[in-house]
């Protein structure tokens, strides 16, 4: 994925993570949707503290998961 691309993709996450956070203050969105957004949140600050992209992380969490079975 370019950095272009990643650019999109995360400002597109972002707007819709806080439509959907203002829509549940409004009450027109479901609980689900509040989930969701409270979980791309948490992928934010993730790679804000860690200052690496979400699929690095996920890959280093498999491979210490696969550490600890095996």
């Amino acid at each position: 994925m370019t950095p272009q691309m990643q650019t999109v993709a995360k400002t597109s996450g972002d707007v819709t993570a806080w439509g959907a956070l203002i829509g549940w203050f409004v009450g027109v969105l479901p609980n689900i949707a509040t989930a969701l957004t409270v979980l791309w949140f948490a992928i934010l600050i993730a790679e804000k503290i860690t200052g690496k992209p979400m699929n690095e992380l996920v890959k280093c969490a498999y491979t210490w998961i696969k550490g600890l079975r095996g």
